[in-house]
């Protein structure tokens, strides 16, 4: 199987320190929506929820609640780090192939590259 188990992301997602804060602002994670990308943007449906087989729509979850926070420049940047770290976090997870998730690894970056490059107008700038 080259997705992870549903369960093994379940417990992941809920033992983050913040979760209880996630979902008092994002709501239960729901394995239905996509999270990828920006909701109500069409070009959001041109981005998949899976990298090379592996679902990582849980790690737009947790982006998605850093980004309802805001902050400053800086916070924006630990964001997407954070996402990126979360993607990676996932796609090691998954019982895939050695390469599959060697390939994974590079397109996370690149969705990484991309939220750093175009994410600015989703963020929730305020003063900290």
């Amino acid at each position: 199987m080259w997705i992870v188990n549903m369960c093994d992301k379940q417990i992941w997602l809920e033992s983050l320190p913040y979760y209880k804060d996630i979902v008092d602002k994002l709501g239960e994670y729901d394995n239905e929506r996509k999270y990828v990308g920006a909701e109500g943007d069409w070009k959001s449906k041109l981005i998949p929820r899976t990298i090379w087989g592996i679902d990582v729509n849980m790690a737009a979850y947790v982006h998605d609640y850093w980004y309802n926070v805001g902050g400053d420049s800086h916070a924006r940047f630990v964001a997407d780090a954070l996402f990126l770290v979360d993607m990676m976090r996932l796609i090691e997870m998954s019982n895939s192939w050695r390469i599959t998730r060697f390939m994974a690894r590079n397109r996370a970056a690149k969705y990484y590259g991309a939220v750093r490059e175009n994410g600015s107008s989703a963020f929730n700038y305020r003063i900290v």
